[in-house]
C-alpha cells in the first residue's frame, strides 16, 4: 500500500474581483492551482490554493491580496480529513 500524499492546500478568503484574485494568487511562486471555494455564499470569496510540497508561501499570498487593495479575511492551511484519506487509499487500492 502506498503512502497517502496530498498536494498542500491553503484556504484564502478575500473580498475583491474573483478573476483578478485567482490570477494574482496563481502567479505566486510555488502555486500550482487556484480554485473558487464555496461559490454562491454570502461570505467573503474563498479560494483553495494548491501549492508545491514544501512551499511556504502564505506570507506571499497574503501580500498579493493586500498589495492589490483587496481585503484579506482569512488565510490558513487546509487540513486533510479522515474521509479524504480513506477515499485516497481506496482509490489507490482500486487502481493497483
Amino acid at each position: 500500500m502506498s503512502r497517502v500524499q496530498q498536494t498542500p492546500q491553503i484556504l484564502v478568503r478575500a473580498t475583491g474581483p474573483d478573476e483578478q484574485i485567482i490570477r494574482a494568487l496563481g502567479a505566486v511562486r510555488g502555486v500550482t492551482a487556484v480554485q473558487r471555494h464555496a461559490p454562491g455564499t454570502a461570505e467573503p470569496h474563498g479560494y483553495r490554493v494548491d501549492t508545491e510540497p514544501g512551499a511556504r508561501n502564505m506570507n506571499e499570498l497574503a501580500r498579493v491580496i493586500i498589495d492589490h487593495g483587496w481585503q484579506l479575511r482569512e488565510i490558513r492551511p487546509v487540513d486533510i480529513t479522515l474521509e479524504q484519506i480513506f477515499i485516497k487509499l481506496v482509490t489507490e487500492e482500486t487502481e493497483a
